[in-house]
């Protein structure tokens, strides 16, 4: 009689806890975290400064400034940026001896290298520039001359605004002799042309 009482004790404290531990319909139930991060798919390199640059042979070359951005045009921080500058013909060396130079870019995706020499030899030349973040990677590469009477940016720039300008004047001066044809054919219509050459008066009708 004890032992069918006690089995039935049992099966009632396991009923009951049953009930108490198995969630009821409509229970809040936890929810697993979600990462807001976003995961790039892509990279993409902008050059911001160094482009197109001219230096003196032996003198301090312009470092270039990029910035890295993913795939929906966000900066990258932490992604390793590499710059290398050509073994051989026109070209330079970091300060380190070295003709890489690897570093970083900050919260804004942007790294540059330390400040480098140029080399005797004369000439244009490209700075190859590597990124990798993750399992990602991008390339690009920046165009620099070593030149004896290096263009500053501006130099550089400025034929490009020379041409458009005479675009545009040749344009207006155009319009202007196409204007000009057009007045003397209405003056020609409706008044007769006096040409006076020496004491003689021709008229043209």
């Amino acid at each position: 009689m004890a032992v069918k009482k006690s089995s039935a004790v049992i099966r009632w404290m396991m009923f009951l806890s049953l009930i108490f531990e198995y969630p009821k319909e409509g229970s809040a139930q936890p929810v697993p975290k979600i990462s807001g991060e976003h995961q790039p798919r892509s990279l993409q390199i902008l050059v911001l400064e160094g482009s197109r640059a001219e230096s003196h042979p032996g003198s301090l070359g312009i470092a270039p400034v990029v910035e890295l951005r993913d795939d929906v045009d966000r900066p990258v921080e932490g992604a390793i940026i590499t710059f290398n500058l050509p073994l051989t013909g026109a070209g330079g060396i970091f300060q380190s001896g070295e003709r890489s130079f690897t570093a970083k870019t900050n919260a804004q995706g942007q790294a540059m290298p330390t400040q480098f020499t140029m080399g005797s030899a004369l000439g244009p030349f490209h700075i190859r520039v590597s990124a990798k973040y993750r399992d990602l990677t991008a390339q690009t590469s920046i165009l620099q001359t070593v030149a004896v009477t290096p263009r500053s940016t501006e130099a550089i720039l400025r034929p490009r605004h020379t041409a458009r300008r005479w675009v545009i004047l040749g344009v207006i001066a155009g319009a202007g002799a196409g204007g000009l044809a057009y007045t003397l054919t209405r003056s020609s219509a409706t008044h007769p042309i006096k040409i006076s050459i020496g004491g003689s008066v021709f008229t043209q009708p």
